[in-house]
């Protein structure tokens, strides 16, 4: 292949690759709370409030990165930055791989869940990609234009700002609904579905997929038929298909309503996973269980 063949097969790389990146830092954009919850799980950085600055700031680097490789801007520095960030990813996938903090990498956010093992194959065949597209260019002259600059800026800011446009609130994220606390404003839509801001309810914040959940659904299900307590509904951000394949399996003897992402992202707050249970009464928290399901003791003495 000749040399500007060469050039232009990896600048074409590299347009995917910032193509893959925006979609990336874009879906976190949607739902950035999830994402924040995502990173918190993977325990390398304790504490929610640098953990929430940490995951935004780096959806920011993301927007800025997939902007420089699309606009080619600094081409050759560009990927340079590309493959330390995939290798930041590769130590953090590693990381909770290995200390099994997290079931979901959170590499595309919500749009796409992949397990640890999962994302690690893909961040090594990206950052493949990333080492042959800068083998090509590697000889190319360097564009850092102003316009493409401000390009790259634009995007850097687009992920500071627009998770607000999709009703993202830090405060919800740092001040997560606990006891005493209003439930989280939030209809269901169904068909007979309760009022949760009317009587005594067990929420059970839950993912159709989650292994965590599912363990501990012989645990819901004794809480579910046992007379006297709270009435058991579980709330997922799952499709409904993903629902109905969830309730075909298990057969739960609770309801399961799906809500949107957003009001599951506010029912979680800081929590760093699923499974989370609210005790509630007319619409007040009263405890909250973090990680497994309460005992049938410690709801009778609500």
């Amino acid at each position: 292949m000749s040399g500007k063949k060469t050039e232009w097969a990896g600048r074409l790389m590299a347009l995917c690759l910032g193509v893959m990146f925006l979609v990336s830092g874009g879906a976190k954009v949607v739902d950035l709370s999830s994402f924040v919850r995502e990173f918190s799980a993977y325990g390398i950085i304790t504490g929610q409030p640098l953990a929430l600055v940490s995951a935004w700031g780096l959806l920011a680097l993301e927007l800025a990165l997939g902007a420089a490789l699309v606009a080619g801007w600094r081409l050759r520095h560009s990927l340079y930055a590309a493959a330390a960030l995939m290798l930041l990813f590769i130590v953090a996938v590693l990381w909770a791989w290995q200390a099994g903090t997290t079931e979901d990498c959170g590499c595309f956010g919500s749009l796409v869940k992949r397990s640890p093992s999962e994302g690690l194959v893909e961040d090594l065949a990206i950052l493949a990609v990333i080492a042959i597209s800068w083998l090509c260019v590697r000889k190319a002259p360097s564009d850092g234009s102003l316009p493409r600059f401000l390009v790259v800026v634009a995007a850097g800011l687009a992920g500071i700002f627009l998770p607000f446009a999709f009703g993202f609130s830090p405060s919800a994220v740092l001040n997560p609904p606990l006891p005493g606390a209003p439930l989280p404003a939030f209809v269901l839509s169904a068909p007979n579905s309760p009022d949760l801001h009317k009587g005594d309810y067990l929420l059970f914040v839950m993912e159709t997929g989650c292994d965590h959940c599912r363990s501990d659904i012989p645990a819901v299900n004794e809480i579910a038929r046992t007379p006297g307590l709270p009435q058991v509904v579980a709330l997922c951000p799952n499709s409904p298909a993903e629902v109905v394949r969830f309730v075909s399996l298990f057969a739960p003897p609770f309801s399961l309503f799906m809500v949107s992402q957003q009001d599951f992202s506010a029912l979680l707050g800081s929590a760093p996973t699923t499974p989370r249970y609210l005790l509630v009464r007319d619409g007040r928290i009263l405890k909250n269980w973090d990680g497994r399901a309460p005992t049938i003791a410690e709801l009778s003495a609500k």
